[in-house]
């Protein structure tokens, strides 16, 4: 059986390189990424097997039993739920190229499921040591685009289930952001990444907020926490690391510059000055 030239990258027979990929296979089970992927038994053994070797099945099995597996390896090199996910990650081949490649043949239902799995992996878990999926987590943001949130990126979806999915991202993405600005600074946060798209889910959000009939109070909080936390970090900025003042600057300045409608506008107005 022919060995897909994109597998070249797995030197399966260099002992430092198995030993290398043994140190790391044993951060990926630890990582964030991996236990909340939400992949059974069987397709975390699928998922090794593609770390070491680039197959999902063992690269010496006859023919027969990879057809009977359903196995093509140019087609489908990972078969688990966000395989996409999996191989943006932990694939041995880094390369432009490559990735390219595997952006090519994935079908645009992966981008959905793996998009909506990773809102709510950057939004709840912010390791203190590696990221979520270790070094990997703004390559993986960048990977499954858009990385903002306009409608014009949405063609086709109604205006009331896109500022639903917008209320969902500033919700969700909210966490992150107000925990960027802690005393205790942590760079395996990645919200600076996602800061844009934040913001373009801001009026949205709010519509669909006032669409539903949602408490004010309630829902302004995810708005006002944010701003007072950024206001506080500009007020006292020798309290904090460089990255989160300038990130501070950034968040206050976008609120500053959207063309909010006026009833947001005067809600926040009283929380912006600094």
């Amino acid at each position: 059986m022919t060995t897909p030239k994109w597998r070249d990258a797995w030197k399966v027979d260099d002992p430092e390189w198995i030993k290398e990929r043994k140190r790391e296979w044993k951060r990926v089970l630890k990582s964030p990424g991996f236990l909340q992927s939400g992949a059974t038994k069987n397709e975390r053994g699928y998922i090794k097997n593609y770390f070491f070797t680039g197959s999902a099945f063992a690269p010496e099995l006859p023919e027969e039993e990879w057809r009977f597996m359903r196995y093509d390896p140019d087609n489908s090199p990972l078969p688990v739920a966000n395989s996409t996910l999996f191989e943006v990650w932990l694939s041995a081949n880094q390369s432009e190229a490559h990735l390219d490649f595997i952006r090519a043949r994935a079908h645009e239902l992966t981008y959905v499921y793996s998009r909506e799995l990773l809102c709510t992996l950057y939004a709840t878990h912010m390791p203190e040591e590696g990221g979520i999926f270790l070094e990997a987590d703004e390559r993986i943001y960048r990977f499954f685009t858009p990385t903002r949130f306009r409608k014009k990126d949405y063609e086709g979806v109604k205006d009331d289930e896109f500022n639903r999915l917008a209320r969902n991202r500033f919700v969700r993405f909210g966490n992150a952001i107000q925990m960027y600005m802690v005393d205790t600074f942590n760079q395996n946060n990645i919200a600076p990444v996602f800061l844009i798209e934040w913001m373009d889910c801001v009026v949205p959000a709010f519509l669909h907020f006032v669409a539903q009939g949602a408490d004010e109070k309630s829902y302004m909080h995810n708005y006002t926490a944010r701003i007072d936390r950024a206001v506080g970090v500009l007020r006292n900025p020798g309290e904090f690391e460089c990255q989160q003042v300038d990130f501070a600057r950034n968040l206050v300045t976008g609120f500053q510059k959207l063309d909010m409608p006026m009833k947001l506008s005067q809600l926040l107005d009283p929380h912006m000055a600094h």
